[in-house]
């Protein structure tokens, strides 16, 4: 992926999202859940990937995924765990070595999924969580959520945060109001009758992160770095609720389920000036960030990952975990094993089963032997 050519340094904001499901998300499966028009009119002028996948059901696989370019299966450590005392690429130091200023911060406490330590180890050099993150107040039920602080605060102080970066420069957040259980922050945002345990409320959680984010968006338009930004926009993990539709007998919403319904997740490349809007139907995932990164911005140095840029020509594939169970999924459809027993297979090609299990083998001992090969 590395090049000769010199390509513009911009900048690099990554939003990473709690639990949106792209079934929620009326731009990417037009349910008319009405919960999320500011993001719905960023996509329009985006590059919207409409096949987009999670690595796993946990917020920390999806950080891992980013990170590192690798996807998280059974067997196999995570950033914070373990995996991180193999010798492999991480994200920031990647970027730090093309010359990059970096930023990250969560909603939650910082040590929360110890992304502190990982924050470091990654390369990022600044780092916060909610104990640093002022309270605006914009939240009207007197109430503070279970974890960390409010989206609303956590992208306004992200927003100050990045206006004191020197470009170019790599930034990341990690937002928190739309995590189970889902406490209301008012009135203004209930649309659906609010219940801390259901689709209901999370639904009107999602509306208050939806309006935190348009916020976030209305105020980076009038930084002077904007013009010069590529923000990625995704969610770390699907709902965990699985299969909603008892939830709306008696309701006029309705949902359609897609096989793997429970992987998938938005994810949007908004960058208006420097990359067309345009929808993408390639397979991706969370693990692909690293790659496509390297490939857009042309950063120099050695890397190593387990996926592919998605900007490039040749099909994607994604790889993922789900507790026990393997994923492996490509234009041709997917296949799911236990790695004692194959349950589900829509993919033609006889050698898919055994692709998937020669690639789980590679991931794992290449770790285990701490022998991961750099392009």
């Amino acid at each position: 992926t590395n090049t000769d050519i010199e390509k513009p340094q911009y900048n690099i904001v990554i939003l990473l999202l709690e639990s949106w499901s792209s079934i929620f998300v009326d731009s990417f499966t037009h349910n008319n859940f009405g919960v999320t028009p500011n993001f719905d009119e960023i996509v329009k002028e985006s590059v919207q990937y409409t096949n987009f996948f999670a690595n796993g059901q946990r917020s920390i696989d999806g950080v891992t995924a980013l990170f590192s370019g690798i996807p998280r299966v059974e067997g196999m450590s995570l950033l914070g765990s373990g995996l991180e005392m193999s010798n492999i690429s991480l994200l920031g130091n990647i970027a730090k070595n093309n010359n990059y200023q970096t930023l990250a911060m969560q909603s939650s406490k910082r040590s929360s999924f110890r992304l502190d330590s990982i924050a470091k180890l990654a390369g990022f050099d600044d780092y916060y969580g909610s104990e640093d993150i002022p309270q605006l107040g914009i939240e009207t039920s007197g109430k503070q959520p279970y974890f960390g602080t409010w989206d609303n605060n956590t992208l306004d102080f992200f927003h100050h945060k990045m206006d004191q970066l020197t470009p170019p420069f790599m930034a990341f957040a990690f937002t928190s109001t739309t995590h189970v259980p889902y406490i209301s922050p008012g009135k203004e945002w209930e649309k659906y009758p609010h219940d801390e345990n259901n689709i209901f409320g999370y639904l009107n959680t999602l509306k208050y992160a939806d309006e935190s984010l348009g916020r976030f968006m209305a105020k980076a338009k009038q930084s002077d770095w904007f013009a010069n930004t590529i923000f990625i926009i995704m969610a770390d993990h699907t709902l965990g609720f699985g299969d909603n539709r008892k939830d709306f007998e008696g309701t006029d919403l309705k949902t359609e389920y897609r096989p793997l319904e429970n992987m998938r997740i938005p994810m949007a490349i908004y960058a208006p000036g420097i990359l067309p809007a345009r929808v993408d139907d390639r397979i991706a995932s969370q693990a692909d960030l690293m790659p496509s990164l390297i490939d857009l911005l042309g950063w120099k140095g050695e890397f190593s990952s387990m996926s592919k840029s998605v900007f490039s020509d040749s099909p994607g594939f994604v790889i993922f975990g789900n507790g026990p169970v393997i994923g492996f999924v490509n234009d041709q459809g997917y296949l799911l094993h236990s790695l004692q027993t194959e349950l589900e297979n829509t993919i033609e090609d006889p050698q898919a089963t055994d692709s998937l299990l020669s690639s789980y083998q590679s991931i794992t001992r290449l770790l285990r032997e701490n022998n991961f090969v750099s392009h």
